[in-house]
């Protein structure tokens, strides 16, 4: 808190004052001596007479004296308000930060021991989920927009790919696309799961391999030249996507709770946006979490088939 002295209103009145009565009073003073009318007594008459000649002096510094007193007035008023409004951001600080601890706290809880779901980057996802809050502005009501955005959008990269439109009739089934088609089409979702993670601030576990050649000739002697061509270029993980998609809804959860703890139809879901987006786009209208499985169920039949290793 500044001293008076140091705010202008005052010291430019004071120093005004200050300057007006000096001027005055050596204007009278000098008129006084070239009039030789000076007298030293201490009488009451000469002090009726000294304040009936410096009066308007002394006028000026009644009412500067006035004038001062107002403006520390004024002085104490806006220091009042600077203290509160001091207070009030100070408060926004803490909540702010007090607000980032609890929804970190929620959501590294939320994150399975073991799971496939790494959280990197929590700056990130703050950003998304509260995009309006800040240390000068605190606004803890969430906003799904980014989320959403981020979801629809892995939704229409990755069913734009031609084996996945066999969901949009219901007379075909997944099962039915070729061993290599369903390889491929494992590293594909896979790229775009990474993608969506990382805009979200989060990483997955997905370490590739090759598919096994030797197994993949010895079980499907069948296949033609161009098929075994296009397997050897193929990368398949031990991702399941049903351990995946589980971490991910326990994730989501989270958001939920501390985004709209009050407000169930503000939920943000994975799923929802899913249905939404494939009807809108691609005309796909069957369940979401049907078809979520059926991709699940073969990705761990190619994992068994094709690739020596264990499905995480």
């Amino acid at each position: 808190m500044r001293p008076i002295w140091k705010y202008r209103p005052f010291t430019y009145s004071l120093g005004a004052s200050v300057i007006l009565i000096l001027i005055f009073f050596g204007v009278i003073t000098v008129d006084l001596f070239k009039n030789n009318d000076i007298e030293i007594c201490s009488s009451s008459l000469c002090l009726k007479k000294f304040l009936l000649i410096y009066d308007f002096p002394i006028l000026i510094g009644k009412v500067s004296f006035a004038i001062l007193g107002f403006i520390a007035l004024i002085y104490k008023s806006e220091q009042t308000q600077e203290q509160i409004h001091i207070a009030q951001n100070q408060n926004k600080y803490n909540n702010f930060f007090q607000h980032r601890a609890m929804v970190y706290k929620e959501i590294t809880e939320s994150i399975n021991e073991g799971g496939l779901i790494r959280l990197d980057n929590f700056n990130k996802l703050y950003t998304l989920v509260f995009p309006k809050n800040r240390p000068d502005n605190f606004d803890f009501k969430g906003d799904f927009d980014g989320l959403n955005n981020s979801f629809k959008t892995f939704y229409v990269k990755v069913f734009k790919s031609s084996p996945l439109r066999i969901f949009e009739t219901k007379d075909l089934v997944y099962e039915e696309l070729s061993i290599v088609d369903k390889a491929n089409l494992s590293e594909f979702i896979e790229r775009h799961f990474e993608s969506m993670f990382n805009s979200m601030g989060f990483s997955i576990d997905v370490n590739s391999d090759y598919i096994d050649m030797d197994i993949l000739n010895r079980k499907y002697p069948n296949l033609e030249s161009v098929e075994v061509e296009r397997a050897s270029a193929i990368k398949v993980s031990g991702l399941s996507y049903i351990k995946l998609l589980k971490d991910f809804s326990s994730i989501v959860d989270a958001i939920n709770r501390v985004a709209f703890p009050n407000e169930v139809s503000s939920r943000l879901s994975f799923y929802e946006v899913g249905e939404v987006t494939l009807k809108e786009n691609y005309n796909i209208t069957q369940n979401i979490r049907y078809i979520w499985r059926q991709i699940a169920i073969q990705k761990n039949l190619i994992i068994r088939n094709l690739v020596v290793t264990s499905t995480r």
